[in-house]
């Protein structure tokens, strides 16, 4: 379970981290273009004048009613203090005659009112005991929107990132759920099948166990002649036969649909994978009188993962269909197809004209089919009615 969860741990990381760069890159550009654009309104309007001069006229007063000279520092000192002031400048005939910051201000833009080149417009005139000066009074009039323009910034970036997040892992819950749904349906589906090839097996069963009861009740009554005794011995020979092939299918049919987890080869070279199978095979139709063409089987260097337990019972089926099913009079084909990612082994047959072998063989194939599938490979087959040619294609993943 642990490891069905970590591709989807490693998504919804990778989307945070993707949230988290997003809202960091949206913060920074929604924080210069609107500090700058609140700059520039500061710059251009009336409104560092207008929160200034309450503060001019303060100050005024104040060195008026305490007859302060323009070299006083000690006094501008005592009311820069009292009334909070964050800077004041005091400048006679352009030249710098007292300057006092007192606060660093952690926002860039905020202390543009600290840089004489900006503040010159905003200077009001001030009369001292002994001169006249132009004088200006900073207090936090920038600083705060600054400040809420930043909480806000980072609110709305976090947002976004957070509906982004949102957003993503609600598909991944919508693909996980769709994934479900349909590993739902095949599983239903499987159990169908199953149902289904059980039903027909046990169907199959029956009727040669019938006739094999049936004969030896015969036998066992002693009414028939020493020649049809020996017709019938050969009858019932038949039918065990043929009951020990199904057991054989319901034995494949067992083994495939299991849920035990199955064990593979190592990864080895697909001639010594499955070419032995097919040398096998080979061997089996010369013995029945079958003619095989190989000139269109090429092996190439790669490698391949087989079950060893499944590719004897898969190659076995294929070859009792051959031999049941084929026309022995034509030859038998098998041809390697690679692929990019895998190789195809193609086997084509002529049908016997008194055969109907997908009615007789559907189980076994059937079988082969869902082996495939626990090796993660693919199964299909094919009859085509007009030439009588009957084709199986098993194709196997390449190991990179």
């Amino acid at each position: 379970m642990k490891d069905d969860l970590k591709p989807i741990s490693r998504k919804i990381t990778v989307i945070v981290i993707i949230a988290i760069i997003f809202a960091c890159s949206l913060f920074t550009l929604i924080y210069y273009k609107g500090t700058e654009m609140i700059r520039y309104y500061f710059l251009t309007s009336k409104y560092i004048y207008e929160q200034e001069t309450p503060y001019i006229e303060n100050f005024r007063k104040y060195v008026e009613d305490h007859n302060i000279g323009i070299d006083d520092v000690d006094k501008y000192n005592e009311w820069i203090v009292d009334n909070n002031i964050s800077f004041l400048s005091v400048e006679k005939d352009g030249i710098q005659r007292y300057s006092l910051m007192t606060t660093d201000g952690f926002i860039q833009q905020s202390k543009d009112m600290y840089d004489y080149r900006m503040i010159n417009p905003f200077r009001q005139t001030v009369q001292f005991s002994d001169t006249e000066a132009e004088v200006f009074i900073y207090a936090n009039y920038t600083e705060k929107y600054y400040t809420y323009f930043f909480i806000a910034d980072f609110a709305f970036s976090m947002i976004i990132s957070f509906l982004i997040i949102l957003w993503q892992v609600r598909r991944i819950i919508k693909h996980l759920q769709a994934e479900l749904a349909e590993a739902e349906g095949k599983a239903k589906s499987v159990r169908t099948d199953k149902d289904s090839l059980l039903r027909s097996m046990a169907h199959d069963l029956r009727t040669p166990l019938t006739g094999l009861m049936s004969y030896l009740d015969i036998i066992k009554n002693g009414n028939i002649s020493g020649k049809d005794e020996a017709e019938y011995i050969g009858v019932i020979s038949a039918k065990a036969v043929e009951i020990k092939d199904l057991t054989d299918q319901l034995f494949d049919f067992t083994l495939a649909s299991s849920e035990d987890t199955i064990e593979t080869d190592e990864p080895m070279d697909v001639q010594y994978a499955i070419g032995d199978y097919l040398s096998e095979m080979c061997m089996e139709l010369a013995e029945s009188k079958i003619s095989v063409n190989i000139d269109k089987m090429l092996w190439k260097n790669v490698k391949v993962i087989v079950s060893g337990r499944f590719m004897g019972r898969i190659f076995s089926n294929l070859t009792s269909n051959i031999k049941k099913y084929a026309d022995t009079s034509k030859v038998v084909s098998l041809e390697t197809i690679y692929c990019k990612h895998s190789i195809i082994i193609k086997i084509s047959n002529y049908i016997s004209d008194n055969k109907k072998l997908l009615e007789s063989a559907g189980i076994g194939l059937k079988n082969v089919e869902m082996m495939m599938q626990r090796m993660n490979g693919k199964f299909v087959y094919d009859s085509n009615d007009e030439n009588g040619i009957f084709m199986v294609m098993l194709e196997f993943n390449i190991i990179e």
